[in-house]
């Protein structure tokens, strides 16, 4: 959604598609089990995985897919993009950032424009793993990741702020703790994006021990 689903991927997805910088971090240190029935927990916040399945499902439907069928590339995205969000609104939170939603809508809009019209930017969309439900989400995000950059570094480039924020990012995953469901992987903290995604990910969500050790490294795939 916005750094780059491996750094450089995720900012030209984000940059491509909004015009911005770029979204992603995390860490697992220190956290307590799991919620049954969660995707991830960013500190306090709960991401649900039936939130997570109905994002996927949307991705595959716009894609010619069964709906619930398997899809890792977009598993992974919406996840990634779940807890950066998440993130990103503590991050304004603490910083005083408010971002509007006429400034949420003037962006989409010019971000539509730029793509080629509402279908020509779902299409790019979906080729990316994202639901274009989504997309208001992530011009928000990309928002915030502007406001806090010229917070963090009023006189510096995009880039630089963009890098600025992410760093800030960073510590506050430390700080709050961020738990994924070993069921998606684990969360890669320097490439701010979820890591290798695990072989549990095809079990159903039951299959899913909210007991089981947040830390314990998943099978690759």
């Amino acid at each position: 959604m916005i750094w780059t689903l491996r750094e450089q991927r995720r900012t030209a997805r984000l940059a491509g598609l909004a015009g911005g910088a770029g979204l992603a971090v995390a860490v697992l240190a220190g956290c307590g089990p799991l919620q049954a029935g969660s995707a991830a927990i960013i500190g306090d916040k709960v991401v649900a995985e039936s939130t997570i399945a109905d994002q996927v499902a949307e991705v595959n439907t716009l894609s010619g897919a069964a709906p619930g069928a398997a899809n890792l590339a977009a598993t992974a995205t919406t996840v990634s993009d779940a807890v950066v969000l998440s993130l990103l609104d503590l991050a304004a939170a603490r910083r005083g950032v408010v971002v509007t939603q006429t400034q949420v809508d003037l962006q989409v809009a010019q971000a539509v424009a730029a793509a080629g019209g509402e279908q020509a930017m779902n299409d790019r969309l979906v080729q990316t793993g994202v639901p274009p439900s989504l997309f208001p989400s992530i011009a928000r995000g990309q928002l915030q990741i502007s406001a806090i950059g010229g917070q963090l570094l009023p006189a510096g480039t995009p880039q630089e702020q963009g890098a600025a924020t992410r760093v800030e990012l960073i510590a506050l995953s430390r700080e709050v703790g961020v738990e994924v469901n070993p069921r998606y992987g684990t969360w890669d903290e320097e490439a701010l994006n979820l890591g290798p995604l695990s072989t549990q990910l095809a079990a159903p969500p039951e299959a899913f021990s909210p007991s089981a050790s947040p830390s314990a490294s998943p099978s690759s795939s």
